[in-house]
């Protein structure tokens, strides 16, 4: 998985989308929300500035001009061109209603678009399971399985990650609990393997906890893991212990709003589309 670090042109534009969503079984109604909230940024991106598309057609539908049209497919596999900087109206629920027992959800969302132009520079991300070889690269995870998570980059610069449950809580495991910095620095074509204490740089060991433990009560789950990447310095958010022995955190409104308030004044800033993690039973 690669993200890519993307010049930017100086066309800026206003949108509007409205689409409805219709969500898989397992996501609950306010992860569905938030998931149709980020669909419809992507599909008003792409009405504006198009997309490179790669992958299964998903179940999006497209409202404009009276007539609703499939036109979209999963977020984790477009590429579009274009990045979204900021709401204007906070995202507007229509219509929600089952149908043949799927939750269909209508969201409206308005913000301001940037036009961009991709460049060749890309960060390596690879998502694994339960172990730090080749064999454990994956995104489907068992109740009590270990994350750990491999990241290249190019270029000098900063790290950040954060993990989203389906509560719509922001979790910070990067930079450890205990480190005190703004941001995690990372030194150019040298591969970090995070969540490994046998794998972690010697300055890091005494912060490192074996593996993020992902647990799920339910069938199965679905979370989300932004990592945030920018060759510029920025400083993390103001977070808090809520709970005991589990990573400091922050509401999902105060992620976005740093989240979006960062992509605005950085340009080079990566990982708005976050890596989602399946996890069940």
């Amino acid at each position: 998985m690669f993200l890519s670090v993307a010049a930017f042109g100086q066309r800026t534009e206003k949108v509007q989308k409205t689409i409805v969503y219709c969500a898989e079984g397992y996501q609950s109604i306010d992860q569905a929300k938030q998931l149709a909230v980020e669909q419809a940024k992507i599909a008003a991106i792409d009405s504006l500035f198009g997309a490179n598309v790669a992958g299964r057609a998903t179940n999006v539908v497209s409202i404009g001009n009276g007539k609703e049209v499939n036109e979209f497919v999963e977020i984790s596999n477009v590429d579009v061109r274009g990045r979204w900087i900021k709401d204007l109206d906070a995202p507007k629920f229509g219509k929600i209603w089952y149908e043949n027992n799927l939750l269909n959800i209508t969201v409206t969302v308005k913000g301001k678009v940037r036009e961009i132009v991709s460049s060749p520079i890309e960060c390596k991300v690879k998502v694994m399971c339960d172990g730090t070889d080749e064999d454990n690269v994956r995104n489907d995870f068992k109740d009590g399985n270990n994350l750990y998570l491999s990241f290249t980059s190019p270029v000098d610069g900063y790290l950040v990650i954060y993990y989203v449950d389906d509560s719509l809580n922001a979790f910070r495991v990067l930079p450890y609990y205990d480190q005190n910095i703004g941001a995690y620095s990372i030194e150019a074509n040298r591969e970090y393997i995070f969540f490994s204490e046998e794998k972690a740089p010697e300055e890091d060991k005494p912060f490192v906890e074996e593996g993020y433990s992902l647990n799920t009560n339910k069938d199965m789950e679905t979370n989300q893991l932004y990592v945030i990447f920018s060759p510029n310095k920025f400083t993390k958010p103001i977070d808090k212990v809520i709970e005991e022995k589990r990573p400091r955190q922050l509401s999902w409104k105060e992620f976005q709003s740093w989240f979006s308030k960062c992509l605005n004044n950085d340009e080079d800033m990566i990982g708005e589309r976050p890596i989602l993690l399946h996890i069940t039973k």
